[in-house]
């Protein structure tokens, strides 16, 4: 593949719309942002870009089911690019031990959330975050 190529492959996934990888992640995962912070050896900027969409990157960095390497563009070229493995390596190469959290102050408002899961953690962490308090409620030990 000649330089010529190569620019226009690279402009199809350089848009102004997000790239398709980051358009397929269930919840928006910069993953130009996250690779670049990786080349330019930032782990803990990776993990802050992952973080920012993931609520619980160092849980769902292991059991992603990456439906974004499914559409990456780099296949007309070689294979895929793995960014589940990217995500790994931004968890596991990241200084960032503890991740800060700060609600917003307590609105007076109690909601029930039902199920321990990853989506009622995700759901009464986001809700909590908005300053309402979060009851989970689970049928299981």
């Amino acid at each position: 593949m000649d330089q010529k190529e190569l620019r226009d492959l690279e402009n199809q996934c350089i848009q102004e719309c997000a790239p398709w990888c980051t358009a397929r992640c269930p919840v928006h995962v910069d993953v130009k942002a996250m690779t670049a912070a990786i080349c330019g050896s930032d782990f803990d900027d990776a993990f802050t870009v992952l973080h920012k969409k993931v609520p619980f990157p160092r849980i769902i960095s292991l059991i992603c089911d990456h439906p974004c390497q499914d559409v990456c563009r780099r296949t007309a070229i070689d294979e895929t690019v793995s960014i589940r493995a990217l995500e790994r390596a931004a968890v596991n190469h990241s200084s960032s031990k503890k991740i800060p959290f700060r609600p917003l102050p307590g609105k007076g408002k109690k909601v029930a959330v039902v199920g321990a899961g990853l989506s009622g953690l995700t759901a009464a962490l986001e809700l909590t975050k908005k300053g309402h308090r979060a009851v989970l409620f689970e049928a299981s030990d």
